[in-house]
C-alpha cells in the first residue's frame, strides 16, 4: 500500500500546486480566495475529485495512505488559512478564526464535490458555485455584490 500512497500524494501534489499558484497571485486576498474556491468546484470528469474521493475511502483502511491524505488536506487548509489571515490583517474582510473559516469552507466543498461527482446531475456547477459564493462571503464578512466586485 505504500505505492499508492506514494502515487495518491504525487497526483494530489499537482492539485496543490495549482492552489498555491492561485493563492501566490500578485491581487487581494479576496480574488484570490473567490478564484481558488471557484477552481476548487469539479468540472467534467472530475477525475482528480474521483481520486480524493477513492483516496478517502481507501484510507480508512490503509494508515500510509490516511497519513498521506491527512497531511495534503493540513496543507490545504493552511494554504487557505495564510490568505484569510492576510487578507483580514489587510483590512480587506473581516475574518476573527481563519483557520475555523478554512475547515468550514473546505467541508462545504468537499461535501458538494462529492455530492456532484459521486451523483452526477443531482447540483448543478451554477448552483454550486453560488452557495460557495454565498459562504465565501460570509465567511469574509462581506456581502455577495462586495464579493462580486472585488472579484473582477
Amino acid at each position: 500500500m505504500l505505492r499508492a500512497a506514494a502515487a495518491f500524494a504525487h497526483a494530489a501534489e499537482g492539485d496543490l500546486a495549482q492552489l498555491r499558484k492561485l493563492l501566490g497571485r500578485r491581487t487581494s486576498a479576496v480574488r484570490r480566495l473567490r478564484s481558488a474556491v471557484r477552481w476548487y468546484a469539479p468540472t467534467g470528469q472530475a477525475k482528480g475529485w474521483k481520486l480524493w474521493i477513492e483516496g478517502w475511502a481507501a484510507s480508512l483502511r490503509e494508515p500510509a495512505l490516511r497519513e498521506v491524505a491527512r497531511d495534503l488536506d493540513q496543507r490545504w487548509k493552511a494554504a487557505l488559512t495564510e490568505v484569510l489571515t492576510e487578507g483580514a490583517e489587510a483590512g480587506e474582510f473581516r475574518c476573527e478564526d481563519p483557520a475555523s473559516a478554512a475547515w468550514r469552507l473546505t467541508a462545504l466543498l468537499d461535501g458538494l464535490a462529492v455530492q456532484m461527482t459521486s451523483y452526477a446531475g443531482s447540483l448543478s456547477r451554477t448552483a454550486m458555485l453560488e452557495w460557495t459564493d454565498d459562504a465565501l462571503a460570509r465567511e469574509l464578512g462581506i456581502d455577495r455584490a462586495e464579493l462580486a466586485a472585488a472579484a473582477r
